[in-house]
């Protein structure tokens, strides 16, 4: 199903809030996939399923993000300079039928390096004509 996405970012370190999406994208069950702008250059990839959260952003920088709902996972980042590879912790998960929204820090060594809060906010393309 086609649909209109708008990620919303919350950084809880900062305490700063960003609209980093709001583009169109699809629905296929478990997972959204979606653009970073309506120009289609960097593809998103959300998938919710019992045990994980997986994240996968596709652009001249890719990265790929495990959140296991249970103990720690693992993320890379991939550039032409290689690849960097982080541990995760998920703290929260939601999924609603016009919402899905994951909490979670990326961590090195013990260190938090980010602790954010994601907010897609999903709506039907029929809903905006409304």
């Amino acid at each position: 199903m086609e649909l209109r996405v708008r990620l919303k970012q919350y950084d809880l370190i900062s305490g700063t809030q960003t609209v980093v999406t709001d583009s169109t994208g699809f629905l296929d069950g478990d997972v959204l996939t979606y653009w970073e702008d309506d120009a289609h250059r960097i593809r998103h990839e959300v998938a919710f399923s019992e045990e994980r959260i997986t994240l996968k952003r596709a652009a001249d920088t890719k990265s790929f993000t495990v959140l296991p709902k249970e103990g720690t996972g693992r993320a890379s980042v991939v550039s032409e300079y290689g690849t960097m590879w982080f541990d995760t912790k998920l703290y929260l998960s939601r999924k609603d039928e016009d919402s899905w929204e994951a909490e979670y820090g990326i961590l090195q060594d013990a260190d938090v390096l980010t602790h954010q809060r994601l907010v897609w906010e999903l709506r039907g393309l029929a809903d905006e004509r409304d």
